[in-house]
């Protein structure tokens, strides 16, 4: 029975206070919004894609053996260009002012399953370094890779194009929810603390009689 009182209790209080969880929610997203607005460095990111291919054999067993062989490496591939090795040479190419493994950070190399081509994505701060950076590391790796791979070479199939802010509606989707959340424990709170008898519905709640009640008239 007070289980059943609460449940009513609860939902009552939830269509009273319908409002908090609109009010909360919308007060927490503007925040973020102007803390991101004021304080915090929009990110920008760009990609370029390079394939990385091997010497043509007359034999074509032989030619097939080598595109299975280099896809097999396609993890060692992947970490070279990569490596502080690179990323060293894009820095001194490029005269920028940050060590290798600050560069590093911002370069994720990703190769396609069961291929040769990789896609070199760079976020930085400044959206022209970040293309700099993307379309430099795709440089150093053509110049580098026939030394380093005998056989092979990389093709830059497609340039870093204009970098572009990342979206950051995750934040706007957490700050949403807790907005919920504390909505939520309001109403609880004063579903929990709410022990004041004002309608006839909270007799019926309590199981109790409702015989009437007396008008307040006050006085002249």
């Amino acid at each position: 029975m007070k289980q059943g009182m609460r449940t009513k209790q609860l939902i009552r209080s939830l269509k009273k206070s319908w409002y908090w969880l609109i009010i909360v929610p919308a007060i927490l997203v503007m925040l973020t919004f102007g803390i991101e607005k004021l304080w915090i460095t929009p990110d920008y990111t760009t990609s370029t894609q390079v394939l990385v291919t091997t010497a043509t054999s007359k034999n074509e067993a032989q030619a097939s053996d080598n595109v299975r062989s280099s896809i097999q490496l396609s993890d060692t591939y992947s970490t070279t260009i990569a490596s502080t090795r690179t990323m060293k040479e894009v820095i001194d190419k490029y005269h920028l002012d940050v060590t290798p493994e600050e560069l590093a950070d911002k370069v994720t190399v990703k190769g396609n399953v069961n291929s040769l081509v990789f896609t070199i994505t760079v976020v930085d701060e400044n959206p022209k370094q970040a293309e700099i950076i993307a379309n430099g590391v795709a440089t150093v790796a053509q110049t580098d890779f026939p030394d380093l791979f005998s056989g092979t070479k990389i093709i830059n199939l497609e340039k870093a194009g204009e970098p572009v802010a990342i979206s950051n509606i995750t934040k706007y989707i957490l700050a949403s929810g807790f907005g919920i959340g504390i909505a939520l424990i309001i109403v609880l709170y004063q579903a929990s603390y709410d022990n004041i008898i004002r309608h006839r519905v909270n007799f019926d709640d309590l199981g109790l009689r409702f015989l009437g009640d007396i008008p307040l008239v006050e006085g002249e």
